[in-house]
């Protein structure tokens, strides 16, 4: 039963479409351009079954002259020392036609007669074109060359390093590999390295390897030089494969394929094309290229039928992969992204929160010196009392005056107790209010702001924050711990009783010496009281550290989530795309088994 390719072609042209449309997830992705670029080359390929047939070898193994004599005209320049410089592309075309496409992307229309002048090394001017040139194309009717097929000229291996590079790049985008051998150099190192690569390569299928110049070798020798070429060449490839792989990986698996029904063909490039100048077909026989004309058209169509559905599905599975990784690779810089940008969020909330809480009640400390006037200001304003008080004292004994300064004194204990407190609490409440509150507005305003672009972690320190602004506030302000008393009795001992002068002259010390004893205690007590206050605002600071220092793990992984749901779902759908992919290809690997 023959394989039904156009089914394939359109089950994989579906899927190459499920793939486009999961693309549309990722177009974040600075690859996404070189993926629809990919797919837009995946596409082309199965509507023109493009399909790429390369002449590769070391230098000076005949292969240009090899492709003109299977064009059946000398089309390519050729020379008897290594020629080509450039990649050489036959394509199909009902009229003949040539032209060199630029590396810049210029396109220039040359005659077939003048190929020699971009192409070659014939000349130094020859091959500076070259090294300009990306590809040579040559537009030619070719029967090789219906139905998408692509016959390309390269590069010498071993000549230059630059020709080595222009061959070696063009792995990829080929899809069957004639390599030239010369009979009278077994297969080297250098080619069996060569062929290990083109193993190794995803896209290429099939391997041919054509024995040029065999007009070298006597008729007698041909044949055994050719199996003794067959067998070196499978024995050293396969050698040099298992240093490298294991025998059930894929690239042996690859080997087998190929080399299991290897095709090697002798053929005399020269005595070809003298033939086909003289119509000679007995010769033309002779030459290889009967049976290399009646054979390779069936091997190439076998290959591009292969390949028309496997290339793809290599391809599909080729990019799936990439997509894969990226996604992986991109969960992975996103989480230490963010992570890092989260410790910097730790590193500044913590120096902002340090810097509006340092030292907020400290200029409470020299301020609440500006409270009281100076303690002679306040002994003048009150020494009056003490002067009436003396004035009424008809008899000047000892008994009297203290009896005299007796309610004076209790009647200034109590005011000052009373009016020192209240103008304290009046200094206090007014600074918090004020200064306080001002500078715990703006501190938590600050902090507020580094975590608004993070809702989770906004929303989890929000008490915190709000505890730690209304710490920037006095602890007890209204408690009156310290209270005012004389600590030097206004009433002068009995033995310096004296005149009015010695009297008011103590009256007036001791005023100043309590005033200054009770600014004394009260300030110390009021800075103990401050210190308390930076001390719990300090503390709740502590606490919002913590609390950040907790919660920053948990919104990396309530964020790892998410992304992750997003991620699985994507990946799930890739996941489904590849099983079907799949599919396919068993599908179609165990009908062409059958």
């Amino acid at each position: 039963m023959a394989i039904q390719y156009k089914a394939y072609e359109f089950r994989i042209y579906s899927l190459i479409s499920q793939f486009d449309q999961l693309l549309e997830d990722l177009k974040d992705s600075n690859h996404y351009r070189h993926w629809k670029e990919k797919i837009s080359q995946m596409k082309d390929d199965l509507e023109t079954r493009r399909f790429r047939i390369a002449v590769m070898g070391e230098f000076n193994r005949g292969k240009t002259s090899f492709v003109n004599a299977l064009l059946g005209k000398k089309i390519l320049p050729e020379d008897y020392v290594p020629t080509t410089a450039a990649m050489n592309r036959i394509t199909y075309s009902d009229t003949p036609d040539s032209y060199v496409i630029f590396k810049d992307g210029r396109r220039k229309q040359v005659p077939i007669s003048n190929l020699a002048e971009y192409v070659t090394k014939l000349t130094e001017q020859s091959a500076q074109n070259a090294a300009e040139i990306e590809e040579a194309v040559v537009e030619y009717p070719s029967l090789l060359c219906r139905n998408g097929v692509d016959l390309i000229d390269t590069p010498g291996l071993n000549d230059e390093d630059a020709m080595n590079t222009v061959t070696i790049s063009k792995l990829e985008s080929i899809d069957l590999a004639l390599i030239a051998v010369d009979p009278s150099m077994p297969f080297s190192m250098t080619e069996c390295s060569f062929t290990v690569k083109l193993l190794e390569s995803a896209q290429i299928s099939q391997i041919v390897f054509i024995v040029t110049k065999i007009d070298m070798l006597r008729e007698r020798e041909r044949e055994r030089a050719v199996r003794e070429l067959h067998r070196r060449i499978r024995e050293n490839v396969e050698e040099e494969l298992l240093r490298k792989y294991s025998e059930d990986g894929e690239v042996l698996q690859k080997y087998h394929e190929i080399f299991d029904t290897l095709q090697v063909f002798p053929v005399s490039s020269l005595d070809a094309m003298d033939a086909l100048s003289c119509g000679d077909m007995d010769a033309y026989r002779k030459s290889g290229f009967w049976e290399l004309n009646n054979r390779l058209p069936d091997i190439v169509m076998r290959s591009q039928n292969r390949n028309t559905v496997l290339k793809p599905v290599r391809e599909l599975k080729s990019q799936l992969g990439q997509v894969r990784q990226w996604i992986e690779k991109r969960e992975q810089e996103q989480q230490e992204h963010l992570k890092l940008r989260l410790k910097e969020l730790e590193q500044v909330f913590n120096k902002t929160g340090q810097n509006g809480i340092a030292d907020v009640f400290v200029k409470a400390c020299g301020d609440i010196n500006k409270v009281f006037p100076m303690a002679e200001n306040v002994a003048s304003a009150y020494i009056s009392s003490f002067e009436q008080a003396l004035n009424k004292i008809n008899c000047r004994s000892y008994d009297e005056l203290k009896k005299a300064f007796a309610p004076v004194i209790r009647q200034l204990y109590q005011t000052f107790n009373q009016t020192f407190h209240q103008k304290e609490i009046f200094f206090l409440t007014q600074y918090q209010a004020g200064t306080l509150m001002m500078r715990g507005k703006w501190s938590c305003r600050q902090l507020d702001e580094l975590l608004q672009p993070y809702p989770e972690l906004h929303k989890a320190m929000q008490l915190e924050l709000a505890e730690l602004y209304k710490r920037f506030s006095f602890c007890d302000i209204s408690v009156q711990r310290e209270a005012f008393f004389w600590a030097k009795s206004p009433i002068p001992e009995y033995t310096v009783f004296g005149t009015n002068q010695d009297i008011m002259s103590h009256v007036k010390s001791a005023l100043i010496r309590s005033i200054q004893d009770y600014q004394r205690r009260r300030n110390k007590e009021l800075g103990q009281m401050i210190e308390d206050s930076q001390e719990k605002l300090n503390q709740q600071f502590q606490l919002c550290e913590e609390k950040l220092s907790l919660v920053i793990p948990e919104y990396l992984q309530l964020l790892h989530a998410r992304r992750k749901k997003g991620s699985m779902s994507l990946a799930a759908k890739l996941s489904n795309l590849e099983k079907e992919i799949s599919q396919l290809s068993d599908d179609f690997l165990s009908e062409l088994q059958c």
